[in-house]
């Protein structure tokens, strides 16, 4: 990240330097792609992870379909961390926390075939169809 000098920044990041806090912006973002944030799929424009105390959940997923699933945390920055493949017709267990938010895309193409946030309950199951 690169720190701007106040005559560049926003109105907000005016606020910010005015306060005497410095003001960051992140570089290097992607484009935003309305269509994509439509149906809630995509690295970085899904529903984020939740940052708080950490309530550990086990996550019991299991993919039904015909595909081989890509499994991904999202971070609370919106960011897709790839756990990597779940083949079709398997299933597992993952440790997570209330507030974590799991995408599961079709591996071949990388459609979100399903999003997934942890809630408070016990014993919770997603399954990919």
């Amino acid at each position: 990240m690169r720190r701007l000098p106040p005559a560049t920044l926003p109105l907000w990041g005016a606020l910010l330097a005015a306060c005497g806090e410095p003001a960051y912006f992140p570089t290097g973002l992607p484009p935003f792609d309305s269509a994509s944030f439509a149906d809630g799929g995509g690295g970085g424009d899904s529903t984020c992870s939740t940052d708080g105390p950490y309530v550990e959940r086990a996550l019991h997923v299991e993919n039904q379909s015909a595909v081989t699933v890509q499994v991904y945390w999202v971070d609370s920055a919106c960011t897709e961390n790839d756990y990597g493949p779940l083949p079709a017709g398997t299933a597992y267990d993952q440790l997570t926390s209330v507030g974590h938010v799991w995408n599961y895309r079709d591996a071949s193409n990388g459609a979100l075939l399903e999003s997934y946030a942890v809630t408070e309950a016990e014993g919770q199951t997603v399954v990919i169809q």
